[in-house]
């Protein structure tokens, strides 16, 4: 990545009152919008609220196909704990990450106009790529997307 890469910061806007408010998007990962799914790169969906200081201005459910033509994850399932990415000892396979990587791409720009990224788990290599892009990453154990919000509003969360 160049040098003069910039870092995704939420944008002020002057609103008609004379109150400047902070104006920024928020994604979660999704099946059904109401919760957060267990594995980030394989939601179906995204949800996409943007907040003008504290409050919902809107709401926008996007349909992800980053993963459409990539082999099944691993092959089988994996629990982690809260907050924490895979951690697997698996063979180095060019192969599968240069898939891995088009697909985070495709990712970023399906929320590229998304400034903070909640999780309930995430690969290291697609923490790596958000946060070095600038998005915030918040790994998170509430499944509902509205508890989440709330908390994350409300200054409730605890952001490492």
């Amino acid at each position: 990545m160049a040098d003069n890469q910039t870092t995704k910061q939420p944008v002020e806007n002057e609103p008609k009152s004379s109150v400047r408010q902070l104006t920024y998007k928020i994604a979660f990962p999704t099946a059904n919008g109401e919760t957060i799914t267990p594995h980030f790169g394989r939601a179906k969906y995204f949800l996409v609220v943007e907040i003008q200081g504290k409050k919902v201005v809107s709401k926008q459910l996007r349909e992800n196909r980053s993963h459409e033509g990539m082999p099944e994850h691993h092959g089988h399932e994996h629990n982690h704990e809260h907050g924490h990415h895979h951690e697997h000892h698996h063979e180095h396979d060019p192969e599968k990450e240069k898939q891995q990587h088009a697909a985070h791409g495709k990712l970023m720009g399906l929320l590229d106009d998304v400034d903070i990224i909640f999780a309930a788990q995430m690969g290291p290599r697609a923490y790596d790529d958000f946060t070095a892009r600038g998005y915030t990453v918040i790994l998170t154990d509430i499944r509902s997307i509205d508890q989440a919000l709330e908390a994350y509003l409300d200054g409730k969360l605890k952001i490492s």
